[in-house]
C-alpha cells in the first residue's frame, strides 16, 4: 500500500510532520511515518528522518530518549515541537496565533504553546503505547481498504482536551479518556483507554462510575464505545475483573445498545473498530452463516426453514428477546411440528455486548426449550483465532455453541465448540441440528 501513496513535496511533508507533532505531542520516527501517510518501510523512514534532521537544525523540533522503552543499543527517541515549530504548525492549520490588547497583553489565545504540549517522563510510556495503538489501527485499516477509504470515513483521532469535555448536568467534567476517536459518517464516539496494568480496583471502579454518570446525564449523545486495551498480554483474572466491573456498573447501557465495552489486546480492540468501520464500507456484507444453514438444511427434502430479524422474531415467539443478528426456525417433516430455533450472534472478540446478549439469549433458550422448541445460541466468528478467549462467570453457557466460517465451510454444522467452565476454554463437540 505504501507504494501507492502520493509522494509529498518537501514543504508539504515538513508541514505534515509539524502538524502531527502538534496533534499528537510526542511521536517516534515510525509513528510519524504512518501519521504522515506513509508506512515504515526503509525508504520512507530515511526520507522522513532527513526532514526531521533539517527541522531540528531549524529549531522547529527537538528529540529526547524515551526512558523505560527499548533495549540497550537500540534506544527509542520521541520528537516534539519548540515554540517556533508550534508557530509554523498553527499557521499551516490556519489557527489565529494570538490576539493582543492594550500594552501588547494577550487577551485571547487559540492554540497550545510548546510547554503545554510537553509530557512528563512518568507519563511518556503510556502516551507512547497509546500512539502505537492508533498507528497499528491505521496500518491495518489501510492494508485492507486503502488510504482514500480511511479519509472518506472521516476518522478523527483527538486528545481529550482538544474536544468538548464530558460534562454532567452540573457542568463538572466527569472523565477524560486517553484518546477520543470519532467517525464522521456515524454517531459513534470511541473512548480509548490504555491499560498499563497499574490501576487497582478502586481506580477502575471510579473510572467506570464516571462513565456511568455521564451516560446518565447525557442520554441523547449518540452511541459510545470504551476500548479498554493493553499493549501486553494480561492474565485471565484481570480480564475477567475488568469485564465484570463493566457489567456491574455499565450493564444497563451495554444491554440497551447505548454503550459497548471491549477489553483486550491491541489486536482485539483495533479489530473491533475495523469490523465496525467495515460495515460502513461494505453495507451489503454476506451472511455466510445463514447461507450455509440454508444449504445444509434443504427445505425441499427435510422440512422448512424460516429466517427472521429481531423485530420479526419477537412477534413470532411472543417474547421480547435480547438483541441478536438473526433467528432461524427449522422444522422437519418427521418432527411433528417441533421447531429447532437458532439464535445467531455475529461475535466480536472482547465485546461485552456480545457476552451480555449471549447470556440473556442462553437464559431465554432454556426457558423456551420444551415440547414445541429446541433452542440453540450460535456465536459466529470470522476465523478460529477470533473465538472469544474469556467469558465472565455470568451464566452457565450449556446451550451456546461457537462456530467459525472456516470450520463451517469444511465440516458444516456437525462440529462446533462449547464453553467448558471447568477447563476455562472452548472444547470441540459434535452437534446435529438436522436429526
Amino acid at each position: 500500500m505504501a507504494g501507492l501513496l502520493k509522494r509529498k513535496a518537501t514543504e508539504e511533508l515538513d508541514n505534515e510532520i509539524l502538524v502531527a507533532l502538534y496533534d499528537h505531542r510526542h511521536l517516534t520516527l515510525p509513528q510519524l511515518c504512518v501519521l504522515c501517510g506513509y508506512d515504515s518501510e526503509q525508504r520512507y523512514r530515511l526520507r522522513i528522518n532527513r526532514r526531521l534532521q533539517v527541522l531540528m537544525a531549524q529549531n522547529c523540533i527537538r528529540r529526547k530518549r524515551l526512558g523505560l522503552i527499548g533495549i540497550v543499543g537500540n534506544p527509542v527517541y520521541v520528537y516534539y515541537l519548540t515554540d517556533l515549530g508550534v508557530s509554523k504548525s498553527v499557521e499551516y492549520l490556519g489557527i489565529p496565533f494570538n490576539r493582543y490588547g492594550p500594552n501588547n497583553k494577550i487577551i485571547e489565545r487559540n492554540h497550545f504553546e510548546a510547554k503545554e504540549l510537553l509530557i512528563s517522563e512518568r507519563l511518556l510510556p503510556h502516551h507512547y503505547h497509546t500512539q502505537n495503538w492508533i498507528v497499528e489501527f491505521i496500518q491495518t485499516f489501510r492494508s485492507l481498504y486503502g488510504q482514500n477509504v480511511l479519509l472518506g470515513l472521516d476518522v478523527s483521532f483527538k486528545e481529550p482536551k482538544r474536544v468538548a469535555s464530558y460534562l454532567n448536568l452540573s457542568g463538572r467534567i466527569t472523565h477524560r479518556p486517553d484518546w477520543i476517536i470519532t467517525v464522521g459518517q456515524s454517531n459513534l464516539t470511541v473512548n480509548l483507554e490504555m491499560d498499563m496494568g497499574t490501576m487497582n480496583q478502586k481506580k477502575l471502579t471510579a473510572k467506570f462510575l464516571h462513565y456511568a454518570e455521564w451516560l446518565r446525564d447525557n442520554p441523547q449523545e449518540g452511541t459510545h464505545a470504551i476500548l479498554f486495551t493493553s499493549h501486553t498480554e494480561r492474565n485471565i483474572t484481570r480480564r475477567r475483573h475488568i469485564k465484570n466491573l463493566a457489567f456491574e456498573i455499565l450493564g444497563e447501557y451495554i444491554r440497551s445498545g447505548k454503550l459497548e465495552v471491549v477489553e483486550g489486546s491491541i489486536d482485539v480492540t483495533s479489530g473491533w473498530l475495523i469490523s465496525n468501520l467495515s460495515k460502513l464500507v461494505d453495507v451489503e456484507v454476506r451472511d455466510l452463516f445463514s447461507d450455509s444453514l440454508r444449504f445444509y438444511y434443504d427445505p425441499n427434502s427435510t422440512g422448512t426453514i424460516g429466517q427472521y430479524d429481531y423485530v420479526e422474531a419477537c412477534e413470532k415467539l411472543g417474547y421480547q428477546i435480547p438483541r441478536c443478528d438473526k433467528v432461524h426456525f427449522l422444522s422437519s417433516s418427521d418432527q411433528k411440528g417441533k421447531h429447532k430455533v437458532i439464535f445467531q450472534i455475529n461475535s466480536e472478540p472482547g465485546s461485552c455486548q456480545t457476552e451480555a446478549n449471549c447470556a440473556e439469549l442462553s437464559t431465554l433458550a432454556k426457558t423456551m426449550s420444551n415440547a414445541d422448541y429446541d433452542c440453540f445460541v450460535y456465536l459466529v466468528h470470522r476465523t478460529p483465532e477470533k473465538r472469544m478467549d474469556d467469558i465472565p462467570v455470568l451464566q452457565t453457557f450449556d446451550n451456546v455453541y461457537s462456530i467459525d466460517m472456516q470450520t463451517l465451510s469444511q465440516k458444516g454444522f456437525k462440529h462446533a465448540w462449547k464453553w467448558s467452565e471447568s477447563k476455562g476454554a472452548w472444547k470441540r463437540v459434535e452437534v446435529d441440528l438436522f436429526e
